[in-house]
């Protein structure tokens, strides 16, 4: 996981913190704050097309909603303010 202070984003090639939690599997439910652009991509390493949610965007069900098999297993966030 890296993180621009300066930038203001946050690039997780996989759901594992930089304190050893593993979330694959476990997000079963999004929000995008206001000023973020997220993009979640259903394989580790932003390998598959992810799909950005709008700020402010709630996803209850990322099956559901988003159409992934599985669940979340990498992400982007990148700030718009």
């Amino acid at each position: 996981m890296a993180f621009d202070p300066h930038a203001g984003g946050m690039y997780m090639p996989s759901m594992r913190t930089a304190s050893g939690v593993n979330w694959a599997g476990k997000a079963d439910g999004l929000v995008s704050e206001p000023n973020a652009l997220v993009t979640v991509y259903p394989e580790q390493n932003f390998t598959s097309p992810g799909i950005t949610l709008k700020p402010g965007q709630v996803v209850q069900d990322v099956r559901k909603q988003l159409g992934f098999v599985s669940a979340v297993e990498s992400l982007t966030v990148v700030c718009t303010a």
